[in-house]
């Protein structure tokens, strides 16, 4: 049985009704998986709904050999619920990028929850909305952006507003690619690129250190 606590640890379930907690906490099962553990596959039938507590999970789709991230849950994020409205399979596959904790929500729970507590579909509706937005903005970035100009928006955002301070790409250049919507041997074209030009400066280990600032925002915001 789970602590009620543990349930309102995540924003979804914060201003539940006590009801709908104590029904949860009776049935609900805490999870842990392992860096790169498979939480769920495309394809197959509905988990259930998982609520994120630590940790980070990617929901990526292959084709023709090649993963695309769809998006990235981590902390208060929630996985699993488009089958539980479509009544379709999963249609995505989602991996932990790190050792991550979560509770899970059998289906059929969750519609018990739901039909005590409607206001939680809607709050479920709204977070589908929101990735919506979310998925539209990324296909975006992949389709006008090039990878250049990709690439020099997240490593402005990693190395932040500090001159002269050290920071690593945070996971592994195949993931970091995965999620600039590349391949590993491009971005390690891409970096190569911008040290030659003594953009940035590698310390080894996955770690760089901004020397050319404005070249970076330059090209994070131009058009080619």
């Amino acid at each position: 049985m789970l602590d009620t606590h543990a349930l309102q640890r995540h924003p979804l379930l914060i201003d539940a009704a006590p009801q709908t907690l104590a029904l949860l906490s009776s049935r609900a099962a805490r999870k842990e998986w392992r860096p790169r553990q498979v939480l769920f596959r495309r394809g197959q039938p509905p988990v259930g709904l998982i609520l994120v507590l630590d940790g980070r999970v990617r929901v990526v789709r292959e084709t023709n050999g090649r993963r695309q991230i769809l998006h990235i849950e981590g902390a208060g994020g929630t996985l699993g619920e488009v089958p539980l409205f479509d009544g379709q399979t999963m249609p995505a596959t989602a991996i932990a990028a790190e050792a991550t904790t979560g509770i899970l929500i059998v289906p059929d729970l969750l519609q018990l929850a739901i039909r005590a507590d409607p206001e939680l579909a809607n709050k479920l509706l709204a977070r589908l909305a929101s990735r919506v937005r979310l998925l539209a903005d990324r296909l975006e970035r992949l389709t006008q952006h090039s990878v250049a100009r990709r690439l020099a928006a997240v490593l402005l955002q990693l190395a932040g507003n500090q001159l002269d301070q050290p920071f690593g790409l945070g996971m592994p250049q195949d993931q970091f690619a995965e999620e600039l919507g590349t391949v590993r041997e491009v971005l390690v074209r891409e970096l190569a690129v911008l040290v030659r030009r003594g953009v940035l400066t590698s310390l080894g280990r996955g770690r760089f250190l901004v020397r050319d600032r404005a070249f970076l925002e330059n090209t994070a915001i131009s058009q080619l």
